[in-house]
């Protein structure tokens, strides 16, 4: 698209014989028309024409017009239509040369007139006597003559600067035309080699399509030949494979009724054993899957109870305390008894302001009763202290000492409230774990609610079933092989090892432990004195430290106590069954995979 832009542009550029190119446009200059007359002789144009280049050949605007000129070139010099290309810019070329010459000649004859003047304007300052008003129109005239030169010089160097590029222009255009003829001689030559390696590959192709015609005839005779012979051979095959085929029928009957004689002695002798030895394997086999499930149940108890007593006792050292509950209560929901202990600390201030305004009162009122008392002889006292009747500071006394009581009483409740709590949200947490973990033998209760006390009674009512529905199934997962004792074994050791390693870490003690150990507790502590009164918000957390060690509820304490006899009598019970499972076992009890499935 670019080639033929360039072309058009060309074409369509009007040279005149009166006119200069209109090339000049490109570089901002005017296109004024100068009438053609004869150049002077080649040797003064290539004087002026050098005089030219070398005083404008490095400015910015011949080298744009250097760069458009070579583009239009190539773009000529490009396709495979050159040779009418070249015959364009040939006619083009004449007619710029043309025109170039005659504004060439136009220019010298201007730079004539302006010598001319130049002269006679010189003449005329030499002359000593002359008008003001002569003077000043000979400065008008000057000037205009001034910028007539200034405008022919413009027109001169733009004349030069387009001969240089036609020339330029020329110049390229030979190179390029003969390039293309020496391209058009090598195309002849090679078209010339071709057309005789076209005939050399005609004359092997015929000479080819009859060696191909002698081969074929030779093929269908070889080809009836093998027919024969293939007949021959099978016909000779069939006679053979028949006499082979009675053979084998011959050999197959035999070994058909030997196998025939082994199939019935054996079948008679497995008769014979499996009704002596049938009862007896039947019964080998339940008591071996009865001991092996019950060995699995015991190891998994006895390493949960140990685990579990193991833990117990590191949390015993870095705590301090003995009491199982207690640990748990130290240990479980401190959010909620953070919220709880804050919660009752605003109903405690609440009540004590209340009776701090209830006492203000009484006294005041018992002061307006006792303000004017007569005496014996009639005379009233103003001061209520010199009174002899005391029974109302008395009774006040006596009240007070009452809601210090009651005050002492409600912080044990409220203790013994928090750690019921407590015990009831760690057991919430256990069966809402337990739940999850049963999910595949019984139906998911909503139990992530703080207050879900009743589906709690409910889910513990129904878990005895959940366990006997967990055993059958760990019963026949034994039975079946796909359960394996020694990986329950090695994954309950695994998360036991993962448990000490936690209860054993410092930073976890430092950061769960709420109370102080048993060496900070007989150590001697300054303690700031409790008020009267009440109790403030910041001595809260510990009054119910200190009192958690003291308090001790006997309900609790004798349930725990059944809870853990309950426990050694089934861990006693357990742990003779198994030693007497080993003495009446010769062999090792077969492994089962737990790889599909986990104990929680």
């Amino acid at each position: 698209m670019v080639k033929a832009a360039s072309k058009e542009q060309l074409k369509t550029t009007h040279f005149g014989a009166t006119t200069l190119p209109r090339i000049a446009a490109q570089r901002g200059a005017s296109s004024t028309p100068v009438t053609a007359r004869t150049h002077r002789d080649s040797r003064f144009s290539s004087q002026k024409l050098s005089g030219f280049l070398s005083s404008r050949g490095n400015t910015g605007a011949n080298r744009g017009l250097h760069e458009l000129v070579d583009r239009t070139l190539d773009e000529f010099s490009s396709g495979a239509a050159a040779d009418s290309a070249i015959e364009d810019v040939r006619r083009i070329l004449a007619t710029v040369r043309k025109q170039y010459d005659e504004a060439h000649a136009e220019a010298e004859r201007k730079e004539r007139e302006l010598n001319l003047l130049r002269e006679r304007i010189q003449a005329v300052d030499n002359v000593s006597q002359v008008d003001t008003e002569e003077v000043f129109k000979m400065e008008g005239a000057r000037q205009k003559l001034e910028d007539q030169l200034q405008e022919v010089n413009n027109k001169i160097e733009e004349a030069k600067m387009n001969r240089k590029v036609y020339d330029h222009m020329l110049e390229r255009i030979k190179r390029e035309y003969l390039h293309i003829r020496e391209q058009m001689v090598k195309m002849e030559k090679h078209l010339k080699r071709k057309k005789a390696e076209f005939k050399e590959k005609a004359e092997k192709a015929r000479r080819v399509a009859v060696e191909r015609e002698t081969a074929t005839k030779e093929y269908e005779a070889a080809l009836a030949e093998l027919e024969e012979e293939r007949t021959a051979r099978e016909g000779a095959l069939e006679d053979m494979m028949g006499s082979l085929q009675s053979m084998k029928d011959s050999i197959k009957r035999r070994a058909d009724f030997e196998r025939w004689r082994h199939e019935v002695a054996l079948e008679a002798a497995n008769e014979a054993f499996n009704a002596s030895a049938g009862r007896l394997r039947k019964l080998w086999v339940m008591e071996k899957l009865t001991g092996n499930c019950l060995q699995k149940i015991m190891v998994e108890q006895v390493q949960k109870s140990q685990a579990t007593e193991d833990g117990f006792q590191r949390i015993r050292e870095v705590t301090g305390l003995n009491d199982v509950m207690d640990i748990v209560h130290r240990f479980l929901n401190r959010e909620l008894e953070q919220d709880h202990l804050k919660q009752c600390v605003k109903e405690a201030e609440a009540r004590l302001e209340e009776l701090k305004k209830e006492n203000t009162r009484l006294r005041t009122e018992a002061a307006d009763a006792n303000l004017f008392v007569p005496n014996e002889l009639g005379d009233e006292l103003p001061d209520p202290l010199t009174n002899e009747n005391r029974s109302l500071y008395i009774e006040i006394d006596e009240r007070e000492r009452e809601l210090a009581k009651v005050s002492k009483s409600y912080t044990v409740s409220r203790d013994r409230l928090q750690k019921a709590r407590i015990e009831a949200e760690h057991v919430r947490r256990w069966a809402e774990r337990v739940n999850k973990s049963m999910g595949a033998f019984e139906d998911q209760m909503d139990l992530s609610s703080p207050q879900c006390y009743q589906a709690l009674a409910q889910y513990f009512e129904r878990l005895p079933k959940t366990i006997e529905l967990f055993c059958a199934h760990v019963k026949e997962q034994l039975a079946s092989g796909k359960v394996r004792i020694k990986s329950a074994t090695q994954a309950k050791s695994r998360a036991v090892r993962e448990q000490n390693d936690l209860l054993n870490d410092e930073e976890f003690g430092r950061v769960n432990c709420r109370v102080r150990s048993s060496r900070a507790l007989a150590s001697p502590v300054n303690r700031a004195p409790r008020p009267e009164n009440g109790t403030k918000k910041g001595d809260m957390m510990d009054d119910v430290n200190d009192e958690d060690d003291t308090v001790d509820d006997p309900r609790y304490t004798s349930d725990r106590e059944v809870l853990k006899a309950t426990s050694s009598s089934k861990v006693t019970e357990e742990e003779k069954k198994i030693k007497s499972t080993k003495l009446r076992k010769k062999k090792k009890a077969p492994e089962v995979d737990l790889d599909e499935w986990s104990v929680s």
